[in-house]
Formats: structure tokens, C-alpha cells, sequence
């Protein structure tokens, strides 16, 4: 099995292209401030990218001591959290949705637009009322 420079074991049969260049290293610190790569503020993975990804990785060769079905889970419920995702971000959408349509129902529109037409044209014929905000 091959390792890589620091004695770990190296990927191999992976599909993805790994960088050569060495992870810069992060002191704990930055991970308690929250400057880590698993925040919510990071672009999620989409449904259909995880689900790519989890078939690239399912034939990779793992190293000694890991279990492919733990892995195989571990890779599921990755794919499985985006689809939720997905979904939750679908509900919101539909739920604001369904409030605009119910504001938009709520009022009459044709009544206040005439009302914003009659005030403007009462402050044009008498401009001594405009309000002044100092």
C-alpha cells in the first residue's frame, strides 16, 4: 500500500484528482471561530452531485481496518442529507409562495391603487400640504 508524505495511507483507485501540493496547516483556533470548510456558510453539495460522488467513491480501495459497508452508509447519509436540503429549501419556497398569494389576496388592490392615485393628485392641486421630514 502506498503512503503518502505524511506516512498515511494514499488513495489509490481514487477518480477524483487530488492536489500535489501539501494542506496548508490550521491551528485549532480557526476552527472554534468558525473559518472551517464544513460551515453552513460553505455552498452545499447539490442532491445530484453527492449522488455522483457517492458512485465514484463506492469501488474505491480502502485501507486496512475500514469497513465498506460503514463506508457505504457513511456515503448514503451524505447524499441523504443533501436531498433533504434540497427538499427543506423547496418547502420554504412554496411556503413563501403560498404567503404571497395570500397578501396578494388580502387587499384590494384596485381600491388602494385608486386611493395612492387620488392622494397624489390632492397634493398636486394643494402643495402647501406636503409634509417636510427635517
Amino acid at each position: 500500500m502506498p503512503y503518502n508524505e505524511n506516512g498515511h495511507p494514499a488513495p489509490t483507485g481514487c477518480p477524483l484528482e487530488l492536489d500535489s501540493q501539501p494542506a496548508a496547516q490550521t491551528s485549532h483556533d480557526q476552527y472554534i471561530g468558525g473559518t472551517d470548510n464544513f460551515s453552513d456558510d460553505a455552498s452545499p453539495l447539490s442532491y445530484d452531485d453527492a449522488n455522483s460522488l457517492r458512485y465514484q467513491l463506492h469501488g474505491i480501495e480502502l485501507p486496512e481496518g475500514i469497513d465498506r459497508d460503514r463506508f457505504v452508509a457513511l456515503l448514503t447519509a451524505g447524499v441523504r442529507d443533501c436531498l433533504i436540503r434540497e427538499l427543506d429549501a423547496l418547502a420554504e419556497k412554496r411556503a413563501r409562495k403560498s404567503a404571497a398569494l395570500v397578501v396578494a389576496d388580502a387587499k384590494p388592490w384596485g381600491e388602494v391603487g385608486r386611493a395612492v392615485a387620488q392622494r397624489r393628485a390632492w397634493l398636486v392641486a394643494n402643495p402647501w400640504a406636503k409634509r417636510v421630514i427635517a
